[in-house]
C-alpha cells in the first residue's frame, strides 16, 4: 500500500525522537536506577563590560552567569534622565531604559540595599537581570572609577550593595549621567563638569538659559546639535540661523509629556522630543550622523553660492524688471559669508571625518573657480538702461567686476567682522588638512594659472596661494618629486585621460 505524505511525516517524526531520547529511561521508581553523577563546571572567564571594567563571576551560577554575560557585555540600553521617586527613607531613583523597563535604586538609609527592575524576568525571578547588570556597570564606570585592568569579584549581594552605595553620587549628577551612561562622552564625571562649566561661560545661547542646556556634548550644547540636525532638512537656512525660536523655547527637565508636541510643527515637536528624552536624542543622532549633518551642509552652501552666481548672472541680461536686483559688491559680500559659514561649521562641529572634509574642500575650490571665470566687465554687456539705484557715480573697478571685487583688487571694507577682508576661500582652505584637498590639486594650480594670465593679479593673493600649494602632499605622486617639480599635464596628456574614463 502506498504511503501518504502525512504517513511518511509521522515516520520521520518517529525516527528522529527516537534518535535524541536515551534507550531507557530511567524509572523512579526502579532501585536500579543509577544515581545523577555531578561533574565540576569549568572556571568561568572574567567578563568585560560596556564600560571596559572586569569582573570575577565565578561564583554566579549558571543562569545569573547567562544574565550577566548579556547584561555586561552583549546587549545595549539607552537611559532616559532619572526621575526621582518618593520622599525620604522610601525614596528612590528611577532609570528608564529605553526598551522599555524601569530600574529604581532605593535609599539604603530606609532599610536594607534594594534595586528593583519592572521587567518580566525580574517580577518572575526576583534575580539580577540583564538590565540591572547594564546599569551596575555604566555606573561602576562612571561613579566608581574602578580599574579595567583588574577583575571585580562580583555576586548577587555585593552588585545590589555597590549600586545602592552609590545612591549619594547618583543625587548630584542626575543630569549628566544619561549622557555618559548612553556612551556620549568617554571623559570622567570631574573632567565632564569642568569641560560643561568653561564651555557655558563661552558659549552665548540666546535666551536658553541653565534647564534648556542640560548637559553638552562635542563641545557643544545638546538643543544646538539637535537644531543642526533638523536644519539638514532645510537647504536655505545656515544651521546656526534656522530656528532660534526652538533653542530659545527648548523644554526642561520638567516638562510634561504632552507639553511636547507643538501643533502643526513637525521640527518643533521633534526637537523638543530629542531635547527632552535622551533615548529619542541618541537613535536621531545615529540617523543624523555629525558627518552626514557636515556634507548636506557643505553641499547646501554650495548650492546657495551657484544660486547667488546664476541671480547674478539672470540680473546683468535681463535687467531689474524682469530679474531680482543683485549688484557686484553685494554678491561678493554674500560669496564671503558663505565661504565663512563654512570655516564656522567645520570649526564648530568637531572631530568631522574625511568625506565631509573633502567635501569642504570640493565646494570651496568650485566656489573659487566659479569666481575666476567672471573676470570681465559686467555692465558693458547689458542691454537694458542703468537708470536710478543702478547707476553708481563713482563706480570703481571692483564695482563692475566680479572676480576684481574678491580676488584681483577686492575693496577694503567698513565691517565689524575681521574675516571679510581675508583672502578669499585660501584662508579657510588652508585650515584643511592637504590629504582632505590633494585631488584638488590640479585645479588649484589651474586657477592659480588663470590669475597670472587674467593680467590682474594680487600679489598678496597669488602668495598665499602659492604657500597653500606648496602644502601639497609629496605622497601623493612620485615620492620623487615634490610639488615643485610637477608640470602641468599637456593637452594630449588631459584627452588621452579624458578617453580613458569615458
Amino acid at each position: 500500500m502506498p504511503t501518504t505524505r502525512a504517513q511518511a511525516q509521522r515516520e520521520r517524526q518517529r525516527v528522529k525522537r527516537e534518535a535524541t531520547e536515551p534507550d531507557v529511561l530511567p524509572s523512579i521508581e526502579s532501585p536500579a536506577a543509577e544515581p545523577v553523577t555531578h561533574t565540576a563546571s569549568p572556571p568561568k572567564s572574567p567578563i568585560r563590560g560596556h564600560s571596559g571594567l572586569l569582573y570575577d563571576v565565578q561564583q554566579l551560577s549558571p543562569n545569573a552567569f547567562e544574565r550577566a554575560s548579556a547584561g555586561l557585555g552583549k546587549l545595549e540600553f539607552v537611559v532616559d534622565r532619572p526621575r526621582v521617586r518618593g520622599t525620604g527613607l522610601n525614596s528612590s531613583y528611577g532609570f528608564q531604559l529605553f526598551e522599555p523597563v524601569g530600574v529604581s535604586i532605593f535609599n539604603p538609609a530606609g532599610g536594607r540595599p534594594r534595586v528593583e527592575c519592572t521587567c518580566q524576568d525580574f517580577h518572575e525571578t526576583s534575580s539580577i537581570c540583564v538590565h540591572i547588570y547594564w546599569l551596575f556597570d555604566g555606573l561602576n564606570s562612571v561613579l566608581a572609577h574602578h580599574s579595567p585592568s583588574s577583575p571585580q569579584y562580583i555576586t548577587k549581594d555585593r552588585i545590589v550593595t555597590q549600586i545602592t552605595d552609590l545612591y549619594g553620587q547618583i543625587g548630584g549628577n542626575l543630569d549628566s549621567l544619561p549622557g555618559l551612561l548612553n556612551g556620549e562622552n568617554s571623559q570622567s564625571l570631574p573632567e565632564q563638569f569642568s569641560r560643561i562649566r568653561d564651555l557655558e561661560t563661552s558659549i552665548d545661547v540666546e535666551d536658553s538659559g541653565d534647564e534648556a542646556i542640560p548637559y553638552q556634548i562635542d563641545d557643544y550644547p545638546r538643543n544646538e546639535i539637535i537644531r543642526d540636525m533638523l536644519a539638514v532638512f532645510d537647504p536655505g537656512s545656515f544651521p546656526k540661523d534656522y530656528r532660534p525660536d526652538l533653542v530659545a523655547n527648548a523644554p526642561t527637565r520638567d516638562t510634561a509629556f504632552r507639553e511636547l508636541f507643538v501643533p502643526r510643527d513637525l521640527a518643533a515637536t521633534i526637537f523638543k522630543l530629542a531635547s527632552h528624552d535622551g533615548a529619542f536624542y541618541k537613535r536621531l543622532r545615529k540617523l543624523l550622523t555629525r558627518d552626514f549633518c557636515a556634507l548636506q551642509t557643505f553641499q547646501h552652501l554650495g548650492s546657495k553660492a551657484r544660486a547667488l552666481l546664476d541671480q547674478l548672472d539672470a540680473f546683468f541680461r535681463l535687467g531689474p524688471t524682469a530679474a531680482k536686483p543683485l549688484s557686484v559688491s553685494e554678491c561678493a559680500k554674500q560669496l564671503r559669508i558663505i565661504v565663512e559659514q563654512i570655516r564656522v561649521y567645520k570649526n564648530n562641529s568637531g572631530n568631522i571625518g574625511p568625506a565631509a572634509m573633502r567635501k569642504a574642500a570640493e565646494v570651496l575650490v568650485q566656489i573659487l573657480t566659479n569666481v575666476c571665470d567672471w573676470d570681465r566687465d559686467l555692465f558693458s554687456e547689458i542691454t537694458w538702461p542703468r537708470t536710478g539705484p543702478y547707476r553708481i557715480d563713482p563706480e570703481d573697478d571692483d564695482d563692475r567686476n566680479l572676480y576684481i571685487n574678491l580676488i584681483g583688487d577686492p575693496p577694503e571694507y567698513d565691517d565689524s567682522e575681521p574675516w571679510v577682508n581675508n583672502d578669499f576661500v585660501i584662508d579657510v582652505l588652508s585650515d584643511i588638512p592637504p590629504n582632505e584637498w590633494k585631488h584638488l590639486y590640479e585645479r588649484l594650480t589651474m586657477i592659480r594659472d588663470l590669475i597670472v594670465r587674467n593680467g590682474f593679479a594680487n600679489d598678496s593673493y597669488l602668495g598665499e596661494l602659492d604657500k597653500l600649494l606648496s602644502q601639497y602632499p609629496e605622497s601623493y605622486d612620485d615620492p620623487t618629486s615634490g610639488p615643485s617639480q610637477r608640470r602641468r599635464p599637456t593637452d594630449l596628456e588631459r584627452e588621452s585621460q579624458r578617453r580613458r574614463l569615458a
